[in-house]
C-alpha cells in the first residue's frame, strides 16, 4: 500500500507512535519530515495536555521533528473551544491538571481554583467539614495530574454534588512511559464518578470533537484522510468515530496479539510510523 498516493491528510498521534517518554521512535522523525516536505497535511492530535502548544512545539524540535504550531492539536486547546460551546457562561473552573493545561484556561480568561492546592492544609475528612468549598464553581475539568489526591478528589466531589458541570479531557486508563504503565486521567474520572454517581463529558480521543475541529478549521475531505496511533481504544476507535482510515502502530501500548481481544479493527497494521515510507 503507497499511503503517501492514497492520503492527503494524516492525524497523528504522539506518545507510542513519534516517542516514547524522551526518546524519539526510530524511523518517527524521519516519516514526519518527509510528509511535511511533500506537502501533506499532518496534524498532530494528543489527548495530553500537560503542555501548551509552543511548550510542545519546543519538544517537536529538540527531537528533529518539523511541525507548525497551529497543527497541534491537544486537549488543552479543545477544551476552551468545547467549554465555549457549551459552557458559554463559564467564568470558574476547579481543575485537576498539570501547568500546561491551567495556562490555557487562564489565557483563555478562565479564573481557576486548583483543588491539589488548597487541600494542602488538611489530614482528616474531619478537617474537611469545616473547609470553605467555593458554591459558584461553574464546571470541574479533570486532567492527568501528579498532584491528584484524596482531598483534591473530595473538593471536586463537593462541588460536583453542588451541581457544577463535569468534563474529562480523556479516559485513558494509562500511557507508557519507557517500560512502565503510568497511570492516566481516567483513573482520577472513575475515582469520582464513583464517588458521586455523575458521568464526566469526555472530550479527547475516542470521541471524534477533536477531530471535527480539524475538519471545520481545515475543510478536510474524509476520504483522502488517515488517523495513525498506537491505541486500539483511544487513537483508532476516534478514527472510526470519525468517518476516516486507520493505522495501527505497534510501537507504543498495542502489540499484535492484542488487536483480537477488540471488536473493531484498524483499516492497516504497521510496525511504527517509519514503514509509511515503504
Amino acid at each position: 500500500m503507497n499511503f503517501l498516493e492514497k492520503y492527503d491528510n494524516f492525524c497523528i498521534d504522539l506518545d507510542g507512535v513519534m516517542w516514547n517518554g524522551h526518546t524519539a521512535i526510530p524511523g518517527s522523525v524521519d516519516a514526519i519530515n518527509h510528509l511535511i516536505k511533500t506537502q501533506k497535511n499532518v496534524f498532530f492530535i494528543t489527548n495530553n495536555a500537560a503542555l501548551t502548544r509552543e511548550e510542545l512545539q519546543t519538544k517537536f524540535i529538540a527531537m528533529g521533528f518539523e511541525a507548525d504550531v497551529k497543527n497541534l492539536y491537544t486537549t488543552g486547546t479543545a477544551i476552551t473551544k468545547y467549554l465555549s460551546r457549551k459552557y458559554p457562561n463559564a467564568k470558574k473552573i476547579a481543575l485537576m491538571g498539570m501547568p500546561g493545561l491551567r495556562k490555557c484556561l487562564t489565557n483563555a480568561g478562565y479564573h481557576i481554583i486548583y483543588p491539589a492546592e488548597m487541600g494542602k492544609s488538611l489530614k482528616t475528612v474531619e478537617d474537611f467539614a469545616d473547609f470553605d468549598v467555593e458554591n459558584d464553581i461553574d464546571v470541574i475539568v479533570v486532567a492527568y495530574d501528579v498532584n491528584f489526591d484524596y482531598f483534591a478528589a473530595l473538593y471536586c466531589s463537593a462541588c460536583l454534588q453542588n451541581g457544577a458541570g463535569f468534563i474529562g479531557l480523556n479516559a485513558d486508563r494509562f500511557f507508557i512511559f519507557g517500560k512502565m504503565r503510568i497511570p492516566a486521567s481516567g483513573c482520577s474520572l472513575r475515582f469520582l464518578e464513583t464517588a458521586t454517581g455523575r458521568k464526566a463529558e469526555i472530550i479527547g480521543k475516542p470521541l471524534s470533537f477533536m477531530f471535527e475541529l480539524i475538519a471545520e478549521e481545515h475543510g478536510l475531505d474524509l476520504s483522502r484522510t488517515v488517523m495513525i496511533g498506537d491505541s486500539m481504544e483511544s487513537d483508532i476507535m476516534m478514527g472510526i468515530n470519525s468517518g476516516i482510515d486507520t493505522i495501527l502502530v505497534l510501537s507504543g501500548v498495542t502489540n499484535r496479539d492484542g488487536i483480537e481481544k477488540y471488536e473493531h479493527r484498524p483499516s492497516y497494521v504497521m510496525e511504527c510510523l517509519g514503514d509509511l515510507l515503504g
